[in-house]
């Protein structure tokens, strides 16, 4: 999960005309997501981004100068990382573990299991 106010990649323009450029990113739903310094052109996250709401995003940045717009649209495909914990269920575990070499005994062991270490990716 990438976090909020994270950067994640710097726009870059060139003007032959040598203007100074403006940096953005267009429409509403891009706005709800990123946001870019419009005149260093990072870009950064306004909230952060989970694979489980949404895998993948199209997300249209702007160059401008004093003579006009251009706009390109961006794919991102939002990777997964383990946020949530595995969790086990139906604890206690009862499970029946015959002896070898007896016919007639049949322990039954009852246990809980320690929930497993978190994991960092």
């Amino acid at each position: 999960m990438c976090i909020s106010g994270a950067s994640v990649t710097k726009l870059e323009g060139f003007d032959p005309d040598q203007e100074p450029l403006i940096y953005g990113v267009v429409g509403e739903e891009s706005l709800r997501y990123f946001a870019v310094d419009k005149e260093t052109g990072v870009v950064w996250l306004r909230q952060a981004l989970d694979r489980e709401t949404k895998s993948e995003m199209q997300v249209e940045f702007s160059v401008s100068d004093s003579q006009g717009v251009v706009k390109n649209t961006v794919n991102i495909q939002v990777g997964d990382v383990n946020d949530n914990a595995p969790t086990l269920l139906g604890q206690p575990y009862a499970v029946r573990i015959p002896e070898v070499g007896r016919r007639h005994a049949h322990p039954t062991c009852n246990t809980r299991l320690p929930p497993p270490p978190a994991q960092t990716i």
